[in-house]
């Protein structure tokens, strides 16, 4: 909806950890409205490496513009 209404500098950041329990929270994520200019940058290096320690096996992870700022 927020892309649809023309909002600028929209940052999607998600974290999924499959691993575990059936039940529970397994993941997080923001939308990020005109984040620092430089915080998708320095989210790029860490969320792989994040991703890989709490669940090697079973996690993923996302990190784009929704809409470009």
């Amino acid at each position: 909806m927020l892309v649809r209404a023309g909002v600028a500098g929209i940052l999607r950041v998600e974290l999924t950890c499959r691993a575990g329990a059936v039940l529970g929270m397994r993941g997080s994520g923001l939308l990020l409205l005109n984040p620092p200019w430089r915080l998708r940058d320095a989210l790029a290096p860490v969320l792989p490496w994040l991703a890989g320690a709490l669940a090697p096996d079973a996690s993923s992870y996302r990190l784009e513009w929704l809409a470009a700022p």
